[in-house]
């Protein structure tokens, strides 16, 4: 089984086979092979003062003084939540997992003279156990690193690779506004659920007051994973948060918007979005939905279904419909990016409950910090005190 393995994965043409996507099957054999729910392979860096590893295609870190005291006697360690809560804690965030129990080999690899920790994350109470796998895990590590290029430059690339797409992230989390954030008496509440299934998002939201008090709440969801729907989604916000400035008119600043729009999307781009202008008093909103699932109003005992009224847009000429609602007593407003439906087909979601019940929506929020979304995934609930 190992030879397959070398000679399927581990013997290709470097130049052919990109280094980070190498790393991240090393991880995926040691977890076929331990049988395990989720592992993680930690290297020891060049300085040697951390461990470095992927994990949902970001570089993660533990310090070298928080790990290897745990070898004290052993190269094996088995850590319960019970014992360790801190430590478990601190691999529930990294892995977005439930975990019951971790267990921690230590390899000390000849090959790279680095230290190497394969680190198996139990989601269940029953107890992992090493075995000759191990071994076969260290042969393949030991290849892999011998064969790429030194440590000190795999972890130097995988650095660089992330501190970039980190640096573009932080450029576009920017573009999120919410204007009522941080008031003393804010006339309701806003629950948000925002997590990229990657470094960068294609997903994008705010929530923009007007200059004459009304509100504008939108998400905009761009097709697709990675630099090219971030970079859509990005300039769009910064085109609404520009013009919202210039007008207190929903048609106007939408044909605005979607003018800009034609010349961000690629030939074969779509924007799936909803925009909601809100009176200042919520007596009153006007929407464009387009391609994406119905958002929710709450207006008295009366769950409005605010269903699609546009296609998908597109880069070609194009118009658009706006619709318009009369409320008699808004109480919350439930919108979403379709990660929430299409990414959690385990996790049962009442979307109605989650209009209605706060408590209810604060449960699926915490819940959905453990799943692996495969898609950007954005949340806006707003509720009137």
């Amino acid at each position: 089984m190992v030879e397959n393995l070398i000679t399927d994965y581990l013997l290709k043409d470097v130049k052919d086979y990109n280094i980070l996507e190498k790393i991240e099957n090393v991880t995926v054999f040691a977890k076929n092979l331990l049988n395990a729910d989720s592992v993680i392979v930690w290297f020891e860096s060049e300085d040697r003062t951390t461990f470095w590893s992927l994990n949902e295609s970001r570089q993660i870190y533990l310090e070298k003084d928080r790990i290897e005291p745990l070898f004290y006697k052993s190269t094996d360690v088995y850590l319960t939540k019970s014992e360790h809560l801190g430590f478990i804690k601190e691999m529930e965030l990294i892995s977005h997992k439930e975990i019951a129990n971790t267990m921690l080999h230590k390899i000390e690899c000849k090959e790279c003279g680095h230290s190497i920790i394969i680190q198996t994350l139990n989601l269940h109470d029953e107890v992992q156990s090493f075995s000759r796998s191990v071994e076969d895990v260290l042969q393949i590590l030991s290849i892999f690193i011998s064969q790429t290029v030194k440590m000190r430059d795999i972890s130097n690339l995988a650095k660089y690779y992330f501190e970039e797409q980190e640096k573009a992230y932080q450029k576009q989390k920017t573009v999120i506004k919410n204007d009522f954030d941080n008031l003393e008496n804010p006339l309701f509440d806003i629950d948000i659920f925002y997590q990229p299934s990657d470094i960068l998002s294609g997903d994008s939201y705010s929530i923009l007051q007007a200059n004459n008090g009304d509100i504008l709440v939108y998400i905009v969801d761009a097709m697709g994973h990675g630099i090219g729907p971030s970079l859509t989604a990005y300039s769009i916000s910064a085109i609404i948060q520009h013009q919202i400035k210039n007008t207190n008119n929903f048609s106007e600043l939408m044909h605005t918007i979607m003018n800009n729009v034609q010349y961000i999307l690629t030939d074969e781009e779509q924007l799936t979005c909803g925009f909601f202008w809100f009176s200042a008093n919520f007596s009153r909103v006007e929407y464009i939905v387009a391609g994406m699932y119905a958002p929710m109003i709450l207006d008295g005992n009366e769950i409005i279904s605010a269903k699609a009224n546009n296609i998908p847009f597109m880069n070609f000429a194009f118009d658009f419909s706006v619709t318009t609602i009369e409320l008699q007593d808004f109480k919350r407003f439930l919108i979403f990016t379709d990660g929430l439906i299409e990414d959690t087909q385990n996790l049962t979601i009442d979307l109605e409950k989650m209009l209605i019940q706060k408590e209810y929506s604060k449960d699926i929020f915490n819940k959905l910090e453990y799943i692996d979304l495969e898609d950007d995934t954005t949340i806006v609930l707003i509720s009137k005190k």
